[in-house]
């Protein structure tokens, strides 16, 4: 009852962009997951073989931390599309409803101002490593930049849910309703 209340005082053009957003961000989290099993095969056979006098890459460090930046910072939108970054709320159930609505309209603005700077710094960063063609110092020599525009993409995704969080949840927090997004909008396909 209350997320009909919710979704009529929402314009719908901010209801459209919510559900966008959060797809994308959905995809992008699916995409990042996806990495991990083979991943995990990859190094458990390329340190097995190693330890037993086998054929290794000796690449592995840089493949998984690669892998490890892409999977963490494309995930950090869906995180914050489904509430669930860590958070301490010890003193949270004491404050009244309003108030807890309020703060959680300001942790998510400071979420995304920290975006900014991070997808800031790292589309600066992947541009310089371009113009320099800056390459891994290791047997692949990879462009540094394959890397950082993933990290920069995940970074900017994070910010845009978080824009998109605070504006949706304004409208919601003027209407009195709950500001938190609801979680079957991540779930929707």
């Amino acid at each position: 009852m209350q997320v009909e209340r919710s979704e009529r005082s929402i314009p719908a053009v901010v209801q459209r962009m919510e559900r966008v957003v959060s797809r994308i961000t959905r995809l992008m989290a699916i995409a990042a997951a996806s990495v991990f099993l083979p991943l995990a095969f990859y190094m458990t056979f390329d340190a097995t073989s190693r330890k037993l006098g086998g054929p290794f890459t000796a690449v592995s460090d840089e493949i998984a931390g690669q892998c490890l930046a892409f999977g963490a910072t494309w995930s950090f939108a869906y995180a914050l599309a489904r509430n669930a970054h860590v958070r301490i709320d010890v003193l949270m159930p004491l404050y009244p409803a309003r108030l807890r609505e309020l703060l959680f309209l300001v942790s998510v603005a400071l979420a995304a101002m920290l975006g900014v700077v991070f997808a800031l710094n790292a589309w600066e960063l992947t541009y310089e490593s371009y113009l320099l063609d800056a390459r891994s110092y290791s047997m692949l020599g990879q462009p540094l930049a394959y890397g950082q525009v993933l990290t920069a993409i995940g970074y900017t995704m994070f910010t845009v849910q978080g824009i998109v969080i605070l504006i949706a949840g304004g409208f919601r927090f003027a209407a009195g309703v709950g500001v938190a997004p609801a979680t079957e909008l991540a779930e929707d396909n």
